[in-house]
This record gives C-alpha cells, structure tokens and sequence, in this order.
C-alpha cells in the first residue's frame, strides 16, 4: 500500500502558495474560499471581529498578527470579502464562506454573529502596502486605493472626477460619466490619453474654462504632494456625504514589513487612524502584519505617549496562533482513512520501541512520538517535523525575512506529500532532506555547489549514501537551530524506515570522514555542518599555509608543558618532605621551572625519536650511566603521524585567527566555528601526548623500564625517590617550618625551647634549655659554613638547599635562630654586630625571610672556660642583675651575653648616677664619692665585640671585688636620697629659720647658735656617715628654741587674757547705752575682743618647723604681740572715755543743732609717783583725749 491511499486529500490538485490580497478575480477568490479550512479557533476570531465591527466602538483599527506561513493574510482576505460581501460568480462571498464554517464548535452562535454583517453595507480597499509606492504618504496611498476600489484612475484626473462627480450627489463612475458625456467608462478608462480628455470635456461642458481646469488640476497635483491624514479624512468626509449608507474598510497587509522598511511609520498608522475614527465608525483600518504590535512599537523609535496613542487606536487585536497551522494541516492535508488510521496504529502498537527511537531527535524544546495516536495523526511526518519546519522557514523568531525560504508550512507540507513521498511504500516517513528540498526548492547557489560537490565525492568513492540528500539533511537540521546536526539526529533524519537506522550508520560515518577531509563539511564536536563560501576560502587559505618545523616542536614543548603526566611527576613527596623535578625537553625548554633543578627528568621530543626508537634508548643509556641525578623518558611514538597532523592543522587555524583578528569581519565570525575545531584538536594533542608519555620507556643509571597505564605512576615514583637518595646523600628525615624561627627568640623561657624541635635531626636543647646539639648534622653543616667569616642568609640558604644537604629554607632560618639562641653563632644586622638573641634587631632577622637573607653570621671561634663562665655567671645571679638590665642569665647564658651583662649593668649604675645628679642640685656637695664610682663602672661600658669579649670577661673577672664595691656605694647613695635626703633638707631649713627668728627678734641663744655651727659641720662632711649626728642637732635646736617659744606663749598669753577680758566689759557696757550712739566703738570693741581671743593659748606644738602647729605664730612673732600689749589696753580705756552716754535733744525747727558733749573719765593711778611714770601716765591719757572736742568734759577721781 502507498502512503497517498491512506489519505483523504487528492493529491493531484494544486494548492496556492501565497495570498495576494490585491488580487481581485473572481476564479480566484472563489478557490482561496472553497480551499479554506475553518477551524474553531478560526471561527471564534471572526465572530469576535464582527461583534466588534457591527458595535458604536469608537477605535476603529484592528491589527491581525500571525508568523509568516500562519494563514493571517488568508484570514485578512476572507474577512475582507465577508465584510464587503461581493458576489463571486453568483453569489455573495458572504454565503460562499459561511458554508466553510460547517462544522465548527457553536455553529449556530458563530453563524448568528456573523449574519450581523447583513445590516452594515461595507466598501472593502484591499492592498499590500509593502509592494505600494508610498513616496507621497501613507494617506495617499490609502486614497488612490479608494480611488482604484471604485473605478477611478490613481492620479490627478482621477481625483478630479471623484470630486466633480460628489459634487453633483453621484457615486457611480459609469453612470456620471455617460451621462455627461455619452462615452462608456469601461472603454475609455484604460488609455489615459482618453480618460483625461473626456474629463476636461465634461469640466468645461459645465461653463468652465480651459484656464479654470488647468488651475484646479494644478492645485490638485499639489495637493498630492502635501496630502496628510486630515486631508483623506475630508476626501471620506465628503465621499459619505453622497454614499449614506457607507462603511469604508482599509485592509492592508504586510505592515510590519512596510514598517521595517520605512515605507510608512507607526505614527503614520496612529495618524491615520486617529483623523478617521473621528468619522464615527464609518471608517476601519485593518492591519495585517507578521509581527504583533506590541512588538512593532516598542522596535521604533518614538516617545511613549505617542506610543500608547497607537495602542489605544489600534484597540482591537487578533493574533493567529501556530496551533491554527497544526490543526489545517492535521484536518485537512494529513486526514486519514479509517482504514489508515487502523494499519498506522496497529504498526505503532507493534512496533512503538523501533519508531519512538526514530522520532527521537535531541534537541530543545522537540516533542516526542509516544504514542499510536500522536504517530497515525502526523504520519508520514512526525509530530518534530513541524517544529523544525517552521524554524527551517522562518527561523526561531518566525520572520520569513529572516531566511531565504519564504513558504508556508501548508504549502511546503503539501508539497513534500505531492511530490516526494505519496507514491511511497506505507509506513515508511517524510525525512530531512524532503522537508529541505521542497521547504527550499531554489537553494542558494552555495547550497547547489555544495550539494554537487558531495554528491560526486560520494559517488566516485563508492559510497551508498546520497551525497545532495545527507547535505539537505544536515541543512535542514542546522537551519531548524533548535537541534544539534550531530550523528545520531542526522542519521534518524536522514533515513525513512527506523530499520535502517544502524544499517547506515557506518556509511555515514564514512561519508563524513570523506565530506569532512574535503572540506564540504565542517566537524565541529562532532557537530557537522555545511561549509560556506567564506569558510571554503579560508579552508583554501589555511591548507595553503606552510607550518614550519621549528614551530612544531614548539607546540609539541607546549603541549608536553601542559600534560597531566607531566604535572603529575613534577612533584615527588619522600618522607613526607616534597621535592620539585627540574623537567626539561632533549632540547633544553623548560617543562617545569622549580627554584631547585638538581632533580632532573629529560623528555625526549617525538619529533626527535629516529626510525629506530630501540637504538635512541641503548645510545641514552651508554651516554647517561652515570648520571645519578637523571631521568630519561622517551615517549611512546605510535601515534606521531596523528600527532603531527593535528600540530599543523591547529598551527594553520592559529594563522587565520592572527591575520583576521576582527571578530565582527565575516572571516572573524566565521572563525568562531574553527576557533572552537581548534580547541577540539587541541584536546585531542593533549590525550596523544599523555598516552605517549604514559607509554614512555624509562632510561636511568643503564636501567630500561617500560611503563604503560598501569604501572607508569608508582615506577616513575620509585625512580625518583632513588634520584632524591642518590642526589641528596646528607638530607633530613625531616625539615623545619621557617615559622619556629622567630617562636625560638621569641620565648622567655629555655624550658620550652625543646617543644619547638621535633626528631632527632633537631634536637637542639635539653628540657631545662641547655644547648646539647653541637653534634647534629644541621648544626655542623652549618657552623662549618660560617667558620671564619660572616655569611649572609641568602648565601647560606642557598649552598645549604643544594646537594648532597638539600635543605629547606624553613630548617636553615630555624637552625641558625636556635644556634644563635645557644651562643654559638654572631649575627651581624643593620651594620651591628648582634652577640646575644635578646639583642634589639635580631627578632626582625628572623621574623621574615627577607630580613634573614640580609642578615649575615659567623660562628662564635673562642669562649671562656667553664670555671670563668661559672664565676662570672655566679655573680650576676648574686646582684639578682636582671634587676637592672632587665633580662636574666643563667648558666646556659652564652660567653658574650654574660660580658654584655656586665656592660649593661655598670652602664646601668653609671646612668644611674647621671640621673640622680640632674634631680639633685647640690649632688656633687653632697656625695662627692658617687662620681668616682660612676667613672670607675664606666670603664666597664665600652663596646664588646667578637674581638674583646674574652678579654672584657678576664678583666672583669679580677676586678669584681671593686666592682660590686661601687655598685653597693652607688646604691647607699640613691637609697640615701630616696629615704633620708628630705630629711636632711628639712633639718637644714629648720636650724636656719630658728636663727632668723633670733635676729629678727634681736635675742641671742649660745646654745642654738652654737648647735646651728656643729649642724652646718656634719652637712659639709659625709652626710650619709653623718646622718645620725645631723639628726641629734636639728633635735637639739628644736628642743632649745620649744623652750624659749613656750615661755614667751605663757607670757602672752596672761596678758591677752587680761586685754579679752576689758574687751568684754567694754562691750558690755557699750550695749547697756542708749542704741545707735556708740556703733564704731562696738565694733573696734569686737575687734579688739576677736585679736585677744587669738593669742590667749599658752601651749605650743612644734616639728622642724618654726611656727606653732596650731596659731601658725612664730617666736618673733609671739615677743611683737607682747610689746603690743600695753597700746591694745589703752586702746580699750579711750574707746570707754570716748563713749556717748545720753542721746542729744532734738534741735528746734529754725535752730542750729546743739553739739553733743562727751564726758571723759580720769583716774590718777597714785598720789605719789616718779616723773617717769607720770609721763607714761600723762602721754597714754593724752592718746585718749587724741579725738576730743575742746567742748568735751573731763571728770578726774
């Protein structure tokens, strides 16, 4: 049975591959309506329109969108004829497709809806605005379309005729035109050259003159020439005027192309559609377009306001979904017999593993054949078939502009039954080269050569396969992009019978190793596809390139450089410490580069290796017997021509890159594509390389190994750890972290310097931190470096990390920190030499391993004995010295910290000396043995250094006595001034104050004088010896001067008593007298009364001080009060004379006031006196009367 017998449609009809909107004929529209497939879908949108159309909707545009091949210009043009209902042959196109709508969900709804369209009489201009001149506007060319729908010619004269016909009420062209003139239009409109006279005749047949139409048929040319939207909307204005009843419908197709060619503009359309829809509804403009319009206007270029104004007129959208293709072409071109779609399940049900696998093609988004139905519904194609034939059409984006097929997917569908499969054995299905020879049937001529090429190629090589038919296929696959043209999806798209599928595999596999190495194809990861005529030109170019063979091996170096295996021997790990392998080509270039190249592993270059590979390995081993610090390989050669093929081929790309380095040229875009064949082949350099290098032979010391996959990683090892024995004789069982360096000067206490050194390579110190590591290997190596010079770290580290010693930089720093921590080593830093560990700077040495390498050392080559060691440490532990250098020693202290100990002690008592100099003035005075000490320890304080330590330390050692001698000196005196000298000071300044109070009291006191000159004695002299004596005379003194201070207190104090008591008679009596009279003597009465009080007290108090620890008063000052006892009581007894005993009366007004008399009382204190004492007497009762008036009263008892 053939495949055409088990379907419904005759196959013998033609089908038509494109809709012309503007094509008008009757034959034709009748065909294109009994040829169209009604879906529901379908029927839903256009009773959605028509619901619209006849409704007051005020936004008349309606944009129709659907991919290229989707049946939108198809919809567009039914829906055309539907609106405006023109009979066809008889009958009205409006009966013709309804009966296309038989059978579809909701008929009688659907059917009811569209007979609306029988109330609205509709003028439908049809034209594709893509192929349309629109240079004088897109309104325009809407016009001369109205023009040409009803009859006019598309110029001047036509719009001439129009507005005289609507001038005179008529709207058909025939009748206006006989009846004005006797011609028959249909006759005259063809030429013209007649037309145009005929109306020039009718014009002036109406009292016009020849000037009057020559002047309004050049307005009218200029008019064309500024026609705007505003303009079309008079035209209709006037044209429904006439024509009632009218609607008018703009149907356009291909807006989007005209867009994306700048035909017209969006805001063309927004214009346009904005001045007709004042119209009321009278005027439509429907678009059809391959894009929706969201999209078309967010690609252009103009605001967003203007934008959402297109939007809004455009208000009604139909978008015709890929699914209405899927359902036309199911229902109409693959309909089935009950018979067919019996045989098609029954062979699914039987075989659905075999057809599943078939229909299996790998890709994104591909649907799968899974079930009987899904195969007897788009048998012979499978339902993946539509998928990629709609993107082999119209790519991923479905824009036919995009690709150089440009056919739908009906008419392509039905192409491939028609002419390729329907004669077909049953069960056999569509393939890829059938989808792409009638999905393209004028391939470019690229395609046609190539397709020649392979079929040649093919054919003279014997092959089974079609070279055109395996291209087509492989187009197919690449053009549909959604799935890889790798081997498996182009065998099951190249075959028809899913039995064949593993019975061509192999001959296709063949065909592309042919097609490939002819350049017809290119491999890229296995993903084949068809060369183009630029990568043609640069396959020519690129085999034209001569690689040269220098920059073979190069590559090969490189390659060797970049191999697993290569990386994999570079490091070996013995005894847990690494060891980096010098590995180098037999030309020398660096494989790998490791600070240290004493391990050595040469790779013979394949390109190097002669014919007879067994006699380049006896020549290596004779020439490298004893080289016990190398390694040969020679690398496994069986694979070179491949080898060698793949070098050049990734050389001649690399030349093609280098000379088009424009990644946006055509030869830059193309070569993405061998760019990624190079990386392929560069892969496949590094498999080789690996697989020869792991196949290599071994060659040491005249032993030959043979490695292979299996063994190659623990021989090669074995060999190098025997390399790493033999090369380094006097290594470690173990290194040393650099990090311990710095812990080992770090720490306080030699306790725990052994918890830094683990094994027996490292033990440097005891557990109480004695040095017993001179016999170590680390140690002696060295020392012996270091023996009679200074070596910087640099250098030591360096001899020290090459054979036979080979260690590491961390054992080197860490060694030589616990050499230098032991004494045995000098470090010299900064231009200093550094003797001891605690030394400033040697903390940095060995903080950083830059600071190491610029420090230099040498080993200490003289010490004490250990009686001088012992006898010199004991010392220091005696005067407990890190007290006063800050830092201990013991006896593990080494020789040169001990003498340093020393320095810095007399050092210490030296400056000592200095300090307590500058904060006592009268140092010098005082203790004037203190700077013969200090100048006796500065002998000490000279610089020590290698060359004088030892004689410093003998030296020392036989001075001790003297030196600890001005040491305890240097104490006494600072222990002096720390507890006594205040003391003394105070003594000093109390002897003198109380000889000052004797002067300035002119008394005189042998005793204290004489104290004050034994005092002064004791000070000038050893005022340490003398402290005791100083202290007896200043104890002396005080208790001389306490004596006279107390009876002179005594004596003032019983006179003041006497002055406090008259005091406070006087005030009493003051308060018993009239108030107000006597308020100045009050108060002089209260002073005087506050001064006695002051000065009653007989006791004192005195330290080395002297005034009284309670009143503050001194001794003078106490004998000046007594002298002024005698002037305070009289001044007592002349404030009671002076007082004011009655109040003065009142003066008379007019009267001057009377003066008030004062009455002074005075007694004769005798009968009988001396004239002496009658003086006194007389001279203080004079003092009384000092204030007295002559008016004032004198009463003598």
């Amino acid at each position: 049975m053939k495949i055409k017998e088990i379907l419904t449609i005759d196959l013998s009809e033609d089908i038509k591959n494109v809709i012309n909107l503007e094509d008008i004929s009757e034959k034709e529209i009748q065909a294109e309506i009994e040829s169209y497939i009604v879906t529901d879908g379908l029927a839903r949108e256009y009773a959605g329109f028509v619901d619209t159309f006849t409704s007051n909707i005020l936004e008349t545009g309606v944009w129709i969108s659907g991919f290229y091949g989707s049946g939108k210009s198809y919809f567009g043009k039914l829906l055309g004829y539907l609106i405006s209902n023109r009979n066809i042959n008889g009958t009205p196109a409006r009966e013709r497709i309804l009966q296309r709508f038989t059978g579809v969900n909701d008929e009688a709804l659907i059917k009811n809806s569209l007979s609306k369209l029988n109330s609205v009489n509709s003028r439908v201009v049809f034209l594709d605005v893509a192929q349309q001149d629109t240079s004088k506007g897109f309104s325009y060319t809407l016009y001369k379309n109205l023009l040409k729908s009803l009859g006019f010619p598309e110029n001047e004269h036509g719009i001439f005729l129009f507005q005289l016909m609507l001038s005179e009420g008529k709207t058909d062209i025939q009748d206006f035109v006989f009846d004005a003139t006797g011609l028959d239009w249909n006759d005259i409109r063809t030429s013209s050259f007649k037309y145009a006279k005929a109306i020039k005749e009718l014009y002036i047949k109406k009292g016009n003159t020849d000037a009057d139409y020559d002047i309004l048929l050049t307005t009218i040319r200029r008019d064309i020439d500024q026609f705007s939207s505003s303009r079309l909307q008079e035209e209709l204005t006037n044209y429904f005027s006439v024509a009632k009843d009218e609607k008018v419908v703009f149907l356009f197709d291909e807006a989007s192309e005209a867009i994306n060619q700048k035909k017209i503009t969006v805001l063309d359309l927004q214009a346009i559609s904005e001045s007709l829809s004042s119209l009321g509804g009278k005027v439509w403009t429907i678009a059809i377009a391959q894009e929706k319009l969201d999209d078309v206007i967010n690609n252009s270029n103009v605001s967003k306001a203007q934008l959402t104004k297109v939007t809004d007129r455009f208000k009604t959208k139909i978008h015709l979904e890929a699914t209405e293709v899927d359902v036309i072409i199911r229902n109409r071109l693959l309909r089935k017999t009950e018979t067919g779609i019996q045989k098609l399940t029954e062979h699914f049900n039987k075989n659905s593993g075999k057809i599943s696998d078939h229909a299996a093609i790998h890709g994104a988004g591909i649907s799968k054949t899974d079930s009987a139905e899904n195969y007897a519904t788009y048998y012979p194609f499978y339902k993946y078939q539509f998928d990629l034939l709609q993107n082999f059409l119209f790519g991923t984006k479905g824009y036919a502009s995009t690709k150089v097929a440009a056919r739908g997917m009906i008419i392509t569908t039905y192409d491939i039954l028609r002419q390729e499969v329907q004669h077909n054995e049953l069960f056999h299905t569509v393939t890829g080269w059938h989808i792409a020879k009638e999905g393209q049937p004028q391939p470019p001529v690229r395609l046609v050569s190539r397709y020649d090429n392979a079929e040649r190629i093919l054919l003279e090589a014997g092959s089974p396969i079609s070279g055109r038919r395996l291209l087509e296929t492989i187009n197919f696959l690449t053009e549909a992009e959604v799935t890889p043209s790798s081997l498996p999806n182009i065998t099951k798209s190249f075959i028809s019978d899913p039995d064949e599928q593993f019975k061509v595999q192999d001959d296709i596999i063949k065909a592309f190793d042919l097609l490939t190495e002819a350049k017809v194809l290119l491999d890229t990861n296995k993903t084949y596809r068809i060369t183009s005529d630029i990568e043609q030109r640069l396959l020519d170019e690129m085999n034209g390139f001569t690689v040269q063979g220098f920059v073979k091996k190069k590559q090969l170096v490189t390659a060797y450089k970049g191999a697993n295996f290569t990386k994999s021997i570079a490091r070996v790990t013995d005894n847990g410490l690494p060891y980096d392998f010098y590995i180098t080509t037999d030309n020398d270039d660096e494989l790998t580069a490791p600070n240290l190249k004493y391990l050595k592993v040469k790779v013979k270059s394949v390109y190097n290796i002669s014919d007879d590979r067994a006699a380049d390995i006896d020549a290596l081993k004779l020439q490298h017997q004893n080289d016990k610090d190398l390694l040969w390989l020679v690398p496994d050669n069986t694979h070179f021509k491949e080898l060698d093929r793949l070098i050049d081929e990734v050389e001649r790309i690399t030349y093609l890159e280098q000379k088009y380095n424009n990644p946006n040229s055509d030869e830059g875009k193309i070569l993405i594509s061998f760019s990624t064949a190079k990386g392929e082949k560069q892969n496949r350099i590094k498999d080789l390389v690996d697989e020869s290098l792991i196949n290599a032979t071994a060659v040491y010391l005249y032993n030959t190994l043979q490695l292979n996959k299996d063994n190659w990683q623990t021989t090669l090892q074995a060999q190098q750890k025997n390399i790493i024995q033999n090369v380094y004789s006097k290594r470690l069982a173990s290194q040393l972290s650099d990090s311990v360096a710095a812990a080992v000067i770090r720490e306080a206490n030699n306790g725990r310097l052994q918890q830094y050194f683990t094994g027996n390579d490292f033990s440097f110190f005891d557990t109480q931190g004695n040095f017993i590591g001179e016999n170590l290997k680390v140690s002696e190596e060295i020392l012996y470096k270091i023996r009679n010079t200074f070596v910087d770290g640099a250098t030591l580290e360096k001899e020290l990390e090459q054979p036979p010693t080979g260690f590491t930089f961390g054992t080197v720093i860490s060694s030589v920190a616990a050499l230098m921590r032991a004494g045995k080593l000098i470090a010299k830093y900064n231009g200093a030499e550094k003797f001891s560990w605690r030394d400033e700077g040697v903390l940095n040495i060995f903080n950083t391993a830059r600071e190491f390498r610029r420090a230099s050392f040498k080993a200490v080559s003289k010490s004490l004995s250990a009686l001088q060691k012992q006898e010199l440490a004991q010392f220091l532990l005696d005067i407990e010295v890190d007290k006063y250098i800050g830092r201990k020693v013991d006896y593990n202290t080494n020789d040169f910290e001990l003498v340093a100990a020393v320095r810095d002690t007399a050092k210490h008592f030296a400056d000592k000396v200095t300090t307590l100099r500058n904060s006592e003035k009268e140092f010098d005075k005082l203790f004037p043995q203190a700077d013969s000490n200090a100048s006796y320890l500065g002998g000490f304080t000279g610089a020590v250094s290698e060359a004088n330590y030892i004689d410093k330390a003998v030296e020392f050692l036989s001075a001790k006595d003297d030196f600890l001698k001005a040491l305890q000196e240097i104490e006494k005196v600072e222990k002096f001034i720390r507890n006594n000298l205040s003391k003394v000071k105070e003594w000093k300044i109390f002897v003198t104050a109380v000889q000052d109070e004797l002067t300035k009291a002119a008394k005189t006191n042998a005793t204290i004088q004489q104290l004050k000159t034994d005092f002064e004695a004791h000070l000038n002299g050893d005022v340490i010896k003398n402290f005791a004596s100083l202290q007896q005379s200043a104890q002396k003194t005080k208790d001389e001067y306490h004596q006279l201070f107390s009876a002179a207190m005594q004596d003032c104090a019983t006179k003041y008593t006497e002055i406090d008591t008259l005091a406070n008679e006087l005030i009493k009596e003051i308060e018993s007298l009239p108030s107000g009279l006597n308020q100045v003597a009050l108060a002089k009465a209260n002073s005087l009364n506050q001064y006695a009080q002051q000065r009653t007290s007989a006791t004192i108090a005195i330290d080395f001080d002297v005034k009284d620890k309670h009143s503050r008063f001194t001794y003078s000052e106490v004998l000046s009060f007594i002298d002024l006892y005698s002037s305070k009581k009289t001044e007592i007894e002349i404030l009671r004379a002076g007082l004011i005993k009655e109040k003065a009366p009142e003066p008379q007004p007019g009267t001057p006031p009377t003066p008030t008399v004062k009455k002074y009382a005075v007694k004769m204190p005798n009968t009988k006196m001396k004239v002496a004492e009658y003086k006194s007497w007389l001279h203080s009762e004079l003092q009384k009367l000092a204030s007295a008036s002559d008016n004032d009263e004198i009463e003598i008892n």
